[in-house]
C-alpha cells in the first residue's frame, strides 16, 4: 500500500511537471522571435564594429533576415504591425540584449 502510495504522488508530480510548460501564445511568439532576431542582431553588431567588412556580409545578412519574413508570416494575423506591451515584455524577458538593442535602434 505504501509503495502504491508513494508510486502515484510520484506519477501525480510527473503530471502536473510535465503539463505545466505549455507557453502563452505571447512567450511562443518571443522564443520565435528571439531564435529569428538574435542571429540577426549578433551579426548587424559585427558589421557595426568592423564597418570595413560590413559590405562583404551584407549577403548573410540577407540570408539570415529571411527568418523575419517567416515570423511575420506566422504571426501577422496574431500580433499585427506594432506587437502590443504583453508582446514587447515576453521579448524583452526571453533576450534581452536583443529587445535593448532593438530598442536603441529603433526597432521596438
Amino acid at each position: 500500500m505504501k509503495q502504491l502510495l508513494s508510486l502515484v504522488a510520484l506519477a501525480t508530480l510527473f503530471l502536473v511537471t510535465a503539463c505545466g510548460g505549455e507557453k502563452s501564445p505571447e512567450e511562443q511568439f518571443a522564443t520565435d522571435f528571439c531564435d529569428c532576431m538574435g542571429p540577426l542582431v549578433e551579426l548587424q553588431q559585427e558589421m557595426m564594429d568592423n564597418p570595413e567588412e560590413a559590405m562583404s556580409r551584407m549577403g548573410e545578412l540577407e540570408e539570415k533576415a529571411k527568418c523575419a519574413d517567416e515570423l511575420e508570416a506566422k504571426y501577422k494575423d496574431e500580433v499585427g504591425d506594432e506587437p502590443s506591451q504583453a508582446y514587447k515584455d515576453a521579448i524583452k524577458a526571453e533576450c534581452p540584449d536583443v529587445y535593448a538593442f532593438m530598442e536603441e535602434n529603433g526597432g521596438m
